[in-house]
């Protein structure tokens, strides 16, 4: 294992989250229009949240949303959703950004896409923000509270480390 690879896997580790945040209230609208209000959407169920705050972490969050369906959501039943923050568009960009959205989101993939126009500042707190380009995972309990939480770009090694964080926490929180 290199130093790096080393100082990757030390990294998620410490950000794991030791004490307890709730995911902030936020009015949220998916790919397919439904409106929906968070954490209330997903109360009462562990879920995964794939959030991402720019244009360029859009490949790391689909990148981590993929891998992440595939490992925990068919086989686990573990809702992952990913999340655009978009607070920082202007508003009046943001009916021209929203259309090219929801033709690039696969139908199938449109009600769990959210994206978010408020709290962006409480939202980068709750994932422990440094990063714009980076996909944040950040894994929630039936409560609404975060018990787990990451971030990376695409990085095979930091998913390998991230996965066998998430087998831990999601037995413990199913």
């Amino acid at each position: 294992m290199t130093i790096w690879n080393l100082s990757a896997g030390l990294t998620m580790l410490l950000l794991a989250v030791s004490q307890s945040q709730a995911i902030p209230k936020t009015e949220a609208e998916t790919a397919s229009g439904r409106k929906l209000t968070l954490p209330d959407a997903f109360l009462g169920r562990t879920s995964i949240l794939v959030v991402g705050f720019s244009k360029s972490s859009g490949k790391a969050t689909e990148w981590w949303e993929t891998r992440l369906t595939r490992d925990f959501g068919e086989p686990k039943k573990i809702p992952t959703m990913r999340v655009a923050h978009l607070e920082g568009i202007p508003a009046i960009l943001r009916g021209l950004l929203l259309g090219k959205i929801k033709d690039n989101v696969p139908k199938e993939q449109r009600d769990s896409f959210l994206m978010l126009f408020q709290e962006e500042d409480a939202w980068k707190k709750v994932v422990s923000f440094d990063a714009p380009d980076d996909a944040y995972v950040v894994v929630v309990d039936p409560g609404g509270a975060v018990v787990w939480r990451t971030h990376a770009g695409i990085d095979d090694t930091a998913y390998a480390v991230a996965k066998g964080q998430l087998d831990t926490i999601l037995a413990q929180h199913k």
